[in-house]
């Protein structure tokens, strides 16, 4: 049996040839290659253009008749596909991405080049992560192959495919570093490691492009999320980046930088912000950076609405603001919000936008489509049957199980377990995955199907001698714990307790601290009463207890009120709430009335604490000693640095005042 391991010390040493492949003069001319140059006729087509129609040119929509799970993953804004054409007719729209195949295709293109007035051509995109019809190894584990020519081989086998399809451009690859395992969508890029990534993100720009950009079995890469996409505090999607430029510029544009200078001519701006603006309206990222210091000849295109989420982050009035800020920062072209074909005409009439910045975003988008050679055929990379013989071959499925077994990762292999023999072991596959046609290819994948994939059980029956030795079990749910199971849960967490308390209403504040669970506390009630009287002042307020003990208090230490009038359910201002460690370990209780942060006025009621679920405008915020709780924003438009809440996203907590 041929021996496929490899040792560090040998990954070491290829990623360093590939190191050495990046500083070689043979890199310098494939880069050379791919520089944008902008031909003369662009110029001649962009001088008889309208406003509006400059203004389509750098608009992409979601094709409102998507391919495979499409609608799902990125819903159009309209799936009426007779008005999508219509639109193309008028020069409304550059192009479509996530479109239903070479079908689909060819109808589109053929109402541009022979519908419309100027007859420029569609350009057709999708996102190909791993794979367009055969699906690779998600990203991060394709890296852990630490073969960059691995990823390579992929990247071309799925640009074989999806430009038989009718596909110009990909949104790929992701070049995004990625710390914090709580980021869900680090799945997509190359890892922690930037000499790692960018070795990955250089291989996969050679795989999708090739050396010629008007080859029919390539497709014009894009490089993402620029900037620092994976940087998201809490590892939250579109989350607030706070970052130096040291730590930006060392770890996390590295990846980015390699996969430009490996030729991609194509970038997408991300969702989140960098201390305090975001990336898609950051002119010193877009422009500074990318086009004067590093040279970037290509063109910018948003996220998926990405203009439109500064309105969110509070960084724009509204759309006309958005798309204003987004254009003038570097953005080219804008995804699905439609921003741009409603406002840059205006834009431009009213003096906002100079002409002449529009004029040289339309050149670059012109341009691109020249290098694809979509003005000599529009149809080249559209054929129906091309596209089902391409589908899935032998070749291809090679390729795919080779990078499977390269990018396994053995954690542990306790008394030398495998491998399993063929027979004389009884098997038994454990989990909610270990069998079934489902999640099978990956989280995110467009035209994939998990009809077409082997599940855990079907490929080890079919490897053992009998079949009946492996015995495959549910096990359990992913996200329900099993029927009858006793589940134990901590104290501290069960009890833990958010909800908020507006200050328009002071008794509806305290009718809910009556419902709370009962606290240690052994603060002086005048004193809560003055907190009270501070936090009713602020317009949000909200915080998260903590009560690790039930409240117990014996008959005998319960004090009531001796003044004259009293109705006794108001403790004395020297009365406590004990708790059932107090009498045994008084210390640890004392310090823990200092994590207490709210008292339902020092209630010495007996009884379980209810757990509560936040409201949906709670934001948790965790105190330690000489904590201050959250405060709402200073003015309209522009966050207080204490208003940002570990758990909220950028979208809510860059949110202007309501």
């Amino acid at each position: 049996m041929l021996d496929t391991r490899i040792s560090r010390r040998a990954a070491l040493m290829g990623a360093g040839a590939a190191a050495a492949w990046l500083a070689s003069p043979a890199r310098a001319l494939l880069q050379a290659a791919g520089r944008m140059e902008v031909p003369g006729f662009v110029n001649d087509l962009v001088g008889r253009m309208t406003l509006e129609e400059k203004a389509g040119q750098l608009s992409l929509m979601a094709s409102a008749w998507g391919g495979g799970a499409a609608a799902a993953l990125n819903p159009p804004s309209d799936s009426n596909f007779p008005k999508q054409l219509e639109e193309t007719r008028q020069g409304q729209l550059t192009g479509v991405f996530n479109g239903n195949g070479a079908r689909m295709a060819r109808i589109m293109q053929t109402a541009a080049v022979k519908e419309s007035r100027l007859k420029i051509p569609l350009i057709f995109a999708a996102d190909i992560i791993h794979g367009h019809r055969t699906i690779f190894p998600v990203p991060l584990a394709e890296v852990s192959s630490f073969e960059p020519e691995l990823a390579r081989r992929t990247a071309e086998v799925a640009a074989f495919e999806a430009a038989g399809a009718g596909i110009d451009w990909n949104f790929a690859p992701m070049c995004d570093v990625a710390r914090d395992q709580r980021w869900g969508r680090g799945v997509e890029g190359g890892g922690e490691d930037p000499l790692l990534g960018s070795l990955f993100a250089a291989a996969r720009v050679h795989g999708f492009q090739g050396s010629d950009f008007k080859s029919n079995e390539h497709f014009l890469a894009c490089v993402k999320h620029f900037a620092a996409y994976g940087a998201a505090e809490a590892g939250l999607d579109y989350n607030t980046v706070d970052i130096s430029e040291r730590t930006l510029r060392e770890v996390y544009l590295r990846p980015y930088k390699a996969g430009f200078d490996a030729g991609a001519l194509s970038a997408m701006a991300s969702f989140n912000e960098i201390s305090g603006i975001p990336a898609t309206g950051n002119h010193w990222l877009l422009t500074d950076l990318l086009r004067g210091e590093w040279g970037f000849q290509g063109f910018v295109v948003s996220d998926y609405t990405g203009d439109e989420e500064m309105i969110k982050h509070g960084y724009a009035k509204d759309g006309r603001d958005a798309a204003r800020i987004a254009f003038l920062a570097g953005v080219d072209m804008s995804m699905q919000s439609g921003l741009y074909r409603m406002y840059l005409p205006d834009l431009v009439r009213s003096g906002e936008v100079p002409e002449a910045t529009l004029n040289t975003s339309v050149r670059r988008v012109l341009a691109a489509k020249h290098m694809l050679g979509l003005f000599e055929d529009p149809f080249r990379r559209i054929d129906e049957k091309r596209e089902k013989s391409r589908s899935m071959l032998p070749r291809s499925r090679a390729v795919a199980r080779e990078s499977g077994r390269k990018s396994i990762v053995l954690l542990k292999n306790e008394g030398d377990l495998l491998p399993l023999p063929r027979s004389g072991k009884k098997i038994a596959l454990i989990g909610p995955f270990a069998s079934g046609q489902h999640d099978l290819v990956g989280p995110w994948v467009v035209y994939g199907s998990d009809a077409n994939a082997v599940s855990l059980e079907t490929g080890v029956r079919a490897a053992v001698a009998d079949k009946n030795s492996i015995v495959a079990v549910e096990g359990s749910k992913v996200e329900q714990p099993i029927p009858g199971a006793l589940i134990r849960r901590s104290p501290l967490r069960r009890q833990q307790t958010s909800w908020s308390l507006p200050s328009a209403n002071p008794r509806g504040c305290r009718a809910r601290l009556s419902r709370a669970p009962t606290l240690c506390c052994r603060s002086r009630s005048r004193t809560l009463r003055r907190r009270w009287q501070r936090r009713a002042s602020r317009s949000s307020w909200s915080s998260s207890t903590v009560a690790p003990w039930r409240s117990k208090v014996p008959s005998r230490m319960r004090r009531r009120s001796s003044r004259p009038g009293s109705s006794g359910r108001r403790p004395a201002i020297r009365s406590r709430t004990y708790c059932s460690a107090h009498t045994a370990r008084p210390a640890a209780c004392r310090r823990a009335f200092r994590i207490c942060r709210v008292s339902s006025l020092i209630s010495t009621r007996t009884r379980r604490p209810a757990v509560r679920t936040p409201t949906p405008n709670s934001m948790i915020t965790r105190h330690g000693s000489g904590g201050s709780p959250t405060r709402p924003c200073t003015r309209s438009g522009t966050a207080s640095p204490t208003a940002r809440s570990p758990t909220a996203t950028s979208q809510s907590a860059g949110r202007a005042c309501r």
